[in-house]
């Protein structure tokens, strides 16, 4: 799945909205080429979505695939 800026901002959306309704409020690091994507520095669609947050965890819970070997 590659995401274009518009269904990557609609992720983050989505996410942002679930992360809300939690009781612990954290921030989330978008890194990668999303984050040049958002940045408008990258003009082509991304293959994933990097995250990097203290609370992996939270996000494996809601069954967000969560990646640990770069951690």
């Amino acid at each position: 799945m590659d995401f274009q800026l518009e269904a990557l901002e609609e992720a983050l959306r989505t996410l942002g909205s679930v992360l809300e309704q939690r009781v612990h409020p954290f921030g989330l690091l978008v890194v990668g080429g999303s984050s040049l994507l958002l940045l408008g520095l990258l003009d082509r669609p991304t293959g994933d979505l990097d995250v990097r947050s203290e609370l992996v965890e939270c996000l494996a819970s809601m069954g967000v695939e969560v990646n640990n070997a770069d951690l």
